[in-house]
């Protein structure tokens, strides 16, 4: 492009390919020796005279005679004149100016100047339009054989659109007489024609040769701002630039020149997002106006609407008929100023929106955006749509049904995690709802401003449990409130909020709700007794005064069940629970609506459930309290029930379920805000290492536990034991014995200390299983033992059967055995397949030094079917090794040995072998070749030692071979594909 640089220079920026084209044309026309017509074709301000402009200089250096006519001008040019034009001038080249030419030098923008519609620059007659009389072309023939004598004529023909409805033909005419002179004409014509002059320019461009310019590219872009303002702009300022402008030439210069191109700094991306160009967008619309007056009312409308422009709607808000409508619209589309992505027209320049927007009064746009709403909602568009025009509009929208849709649009926009978008639908369904609608429309905008923004939202939630009517949305918000200062660090913040929603509490008989939380963040770490005894205390007489004040009340019915829940939940952690802890857990949970008036309540009682081994009631009441009133919509409550279905995936040994549980309920707890040391954080942070680790994906369970123990030390606490034990875990995989010791003893010490049950932390369960392998065997055996003592007090079957499990495997012998094979009993019994496994594999191993293998094999193998279905890869694998090192040089014991140096395509093809399918089958399920089907059955069958599928029977008779081979040759581990 030729664009002036602010002092009287130019530069030429781009468009050197389309040049080089122009100029390879003019030399293939001197070539050929007869006429050519290329036809420039692009959007508005794309450049085309700039083009024309440097291609007649290129073609003048080469010693061609040019003339350049232009259409915007009134004056008419006689045939003298233009023949006289053609006439050689000193030097043997045509004048640059003259009568027909517009007087401008060639360095401006396209669509500059105004413009009556005529034929100047084509010989005209007394009436001042073109005329192709006989009389006229041997004149002009004449003139033409002496331009072209030497070298071709080159003509240019700029804003070809513009010509009166002779012209072309006269234009024709005249190319037609000198058919056998090299003659190059270059016109330039828009994307669009008119439809008044289809017909006359149908000739002229019939062997027209079309070269259509795009957008200039965004390295383009970042040499034309360098060109202007003479400093080299950031690739984020040149992408910018290149964006706001589609890659127009002429709104980039207009836009760089409206910025103050010559002072530094002023080029920013807010400045260039918000930039207008009315001058431009002026011309351009008039423009428009002389090819299609509708299409400048369509192209306001779809500034206004945005994404949702469809042409429907588009006629409607300009009270258009359908068909003028999309006759408009085809205009926009043709000319290129919107794009069409087959439902919707969208315009392709932002700085155009912004400039069309900016010559709009606020009232008009308003009115465009409501009016577009109720076309919408009449047309059963999408919701999001409908709320996109409601929320644009400053004014609220008095219509019944605006709130509903917003209230949806914004439901929707958090699904998609578009916090943005949903908060926006909410604030503006807020300034719109009355009654109960607007109480729910106060409580998902407060759980909205809660995630996008934690400290602000906690004013917002206190702000908006004093302004609340209903007690039903008071208790929400309670519960949201609680959620959030739970899960942050204590601080003034949190004191002020309690004290700010004192007096709406004591007004409306929920005043112990504020010890209630007091209770849970209380300064004893969460101690069991002192948390039991505060909430106990509440129960029976009301919350202890302050100095100096007054009693707080004991809890109406409509916050006990919260109450209760901490109550039981400190009970039954230190070890002192009623006598049917679980039954009363579950009498708690059936009001969902009460005990949710905190969420760290339900989550207490569920905690209580899956401690004495009734995990069925924890499942159900987890789905029942996900889908109740206070828990949809509830992204806190969702979080924290999801870490309990993450530990009942874990207890039903499905650790790739955990595993993303866990991971969710993570994610949720970051955005909003946790502070590092939170105890309910750091607890799912320790299980779900600890179940990585299950998994054997160490490194992760690695990440884990660096990316969220960045701050250092532990605070006090028992509650922390979980991502204590999971460290030792790590460390005791690293080497670091002393380490792995260390964090074990801590956990212990932690827990004792604080009196916590052996149910709530079963640190004595990994720690026995630690120090065995330390070998510390006297402390493996004790820790054992206290657990065994513990639960059989106090436990479920479950615990109990874990407890049986890791003693049997500290004593080892005949006692040990004995245990293992009771543990086996009661993990059988309760259906927990990975401790299950667990206990299998050491009582297998305990017998398999004997003459007993027979009766080992077949304790590994089910141990290693029971780990591969939980996903417990390292497990399994520690299983297998033990399977295939059994003793003994039986042809049977063999065989162990010898499944174990198979090849997972061997095992696989082996395995249908022996499901009875052929080789031809095999080969299609394989995606194999039948041969290879052949290779790898022979290699499998000498590795067995037998000569056929005859010999089957012989084999896999022994105890342990078949889930050895089934395990290597399945598809990858549930966690790895999970990973994937």
């Amino acid at each position: 492009m030729k664009r002036g640089d602010g002092d009287g220079g130019e530069r030429f920026v781009g468009r050197q390919t389309e040049l080089g084209l122009l100029l390879t044309a003019l030399e293939e026309t001197r070539a050929a020796g007869t006429p050519a017509r290329i036809t420039v074709m692009g959007e508005m301000g794309i450049g085309r005279t700039s083009l024309l402009r440097r291609f007649g200089t290129g073609a003048r250096a080469r010693g061609c005679p040019s003339v350049h006519f232009t259409y915007r001008g009134c004056a008419r040019e006689s045939l003298a004149a233009f023949v006289d034009r053609l006439n050689p001038a000193p030097g043997g080249s045509l004048p640059e100016r003259g009568p027909g030419t517009d007087g401008r030098a060639a360095g401006g923008a396209d669509e500059g100047g105004g413009g009556g519609i005529g034929g100047r620059g084509i010989p005209g007659g007394s009436s001042g339009t073109p005329s192709a009389s006989a009389d006229a072309l041997p004149l002009v023939r004449e003139a033409m054989v002496a331009a072209t004598r030497r070298n071709p004529l080159v003509i240019t023909v700029d804003d070809g659109d513009l010509m009166d409805a002779e012209a072309p033909s006269a234009l024709t005419a005249l190319l037609r007489s000198c058919s056998d002179l090299p003659v190059l004409l270059v016109m330039c014509y828009p994307d669009w024609r008119p439809a008044a002059s289809e017909a006359v320019f149908t000739e002229l461009l019939l062997d027209s040769r079309f070269l259509h310019l795009r957008g200039l590219t965004v390295s383009d872009t970042a040499l034309l701002v360098r060109a202007m303002t003479g400093e080299k702009p950031s690739p984020a300022v040149a992408a910018a630039c290149h964006r706001v402008c589609a890659g127009n030439p002429l709104l980039l210069t207009e836009l760089l020149r409206g910025l103050g191109t010559r002072s530094r700094g002023a080029l920013d991306q807010k400045a260039i997002d918000q930039a207008v160009l009315p001058a431009a967008t002026g011309r351009m619309m008039r423009r428009l106006a002389r090819s299609s007056p509708d299409a400048t009312k369509v192209m306001a409308a779809a500034a206004v609407t945005g994404k949702a422009a469809s042409p429907h709607l588009l006629a409607h808000l300009c009270d258009l008929g359908v068909t003028d409508g999309l006759s408009a619209a085809d205009q926009l589309v043709r000319m290129r100023l919107v794009e069409d992505d087959g439902e919707n027209l969208l315009l392709r320049h932002p700085i155009l929106r912004n400039s069309v927007l900016a010559g709009m009064t606020r009232m008009a746009r308003d009115a465009t955006h409501l009016k577009a709403a109720a076309y919408l909602r009449r047309t059963h568009a999408p919701v999001e749509d409908i709320a996109t025009q409601l929320t644009a509009s400053t004014v609220p929208f008095d219509r019944s049904w605006s709130t509903a849709v917003l209230l949806e649009a914004g439901r929707i926009a958090v699904a998609d995690n578009r916090e943005k978008d949903a908060l926006k639908h909410m604030e503006q369904a807020l300034g719109t709802a009355v009654g109960t609608e607007r109480d729910q429309a106060l409580v998902e905008l407060t759980e909205l401003r809660l995630r996008a923004d934690p400290p602000r939202g906690i004013d917002s939630a206190v702000t908006a449990i004093r302004g609340v009517a209903g007690d039903a949305a008071r208790s929400k918000l309670l519960a949201r409130l609680g959620g959030a200062l739970y899960l942050r660090t204590p601080d003034d913040r949190g004191t002020a909020a309690l004290e700010a929603i004192a007096p709406v509490n004591a007004a409306h008989g929920t005043a112990a709700w504020a010890p209630l939380h007091r209770a849970l963040v209380n300064e004893e770490g969460f101690a069991p007794a002192r948390v039991a005894e505060r909430a106990e205390h509440l129960l029976a007489m009301g919350s202890p005064p302050p100095e100096g004040g007054s009693r707080t009340p004991a809890p109406p019915d409509g916050l006990r069940p919260a109450v209760a829940a901490l109550a039981l939940f400190g009970r039954c952690l230190g070890g002192d629970g009623p006598a049917a802890p679980a039954e009363e857990a579950d009498r708690l949970l059936a009001h969902e609506d009460d005990v949710c008036v905190h969420p760290i309540a339900p989550l207490a009682a569920l905690t209580v459930l899956m401690w004495h081994g009734r995990h069925d009631l924890a499942a159900h009441h987890a789905e029942r309290h996900e889908n109740c009133e206070h828990g949809r919509g509830h992204t806190l409550h969702q979080a924290l029930l999801l870490s309990v279905r993450a530990r009942i995936s874990l207890t039903e040994g499905n650790l790739p379920d955990a595993a993303d549980r866990f991971a969710r309920c993570l994610k949720e707890l970051n955005r909003f805000g946790t502070a590092p040391h939170n105890p309910v954080r750091l607890s799912v942070v320790g299980a779900f290492a600890d179940v990585l680790l299950d998994a054997g994906d160490e490194p992760a369970a690695r990440r884990l536990l660096r990316d969220h123990l960045r701050a250092g030390s532990l605070p006090p606490g028992w509650q922390y034991g979980p991502v204590l034990l999971a460290r030792s875990r790590l460390l005791l995989a690293a080497g670091d014995l002393p380490g792995a010791s260390r964090d074990m003893e801590e956990t212990g010490q932690r827990a004792e200390s604080a009196g916590i049950a052996a149910g709530a932390l079963p640190w004595r369960i990994q720690g026995s299983t630690l120090m065995r392998e330390l070998g510390r065997a006297a402390l493996a055996r004790r820790w054992a033992e206290e657990q065994v003592r513990l639960t059989a007090r106090a436990g479920s079957d479950r615990a109990r059967g874990e407890a049986l499990h890791v003693l049997g495997a500290a004593l080892g012998g005949e006692e040990g055995e004995g245990r293992l094979r009771a543990a086996v009993v009661l993990l059988e019994e309760q259906g927990a397949r990975l401790p299950l496994a667990r206990a299998l594999y050491e009582l297998g191993s305990l017998v398999a030094g004997g003459p007993r293998w027979e009766e080992a094999g077949r304790m590994l193998g089910r141990a290693l079917s029971l780990a591969e279905q939980c996903g417990a890869t390292p497990l399994a694998l520690r299983t297998r090794d033990r399977l295939a090192s059994l003793d003994g040089g039986s042809p049977e014991r063999v065989a162990l040995r010898a499944v174990s140096r198979l090849t997972t395509r061997e095992r696989q093809v082996l395995v249908g072998a022996l499901r009875g399918r052929t080789n031809a089958v095999l080969a299609k399920d394989l995606r194999i070749t039948k041969r290879t089907v052949e290779i790898h059955l022979t290699n499998a069958y000498r590795k067995l030692g037998i000569q056929g599928r005859t010999e089957f029977d012989t084999v896999f008779r022994v105890p342990g071979l078949w889930p050895l081979l089934l395990s290597g040759a399945s598809s990858p581990p549930l966690m790895e594909r999970r990973t994937r």
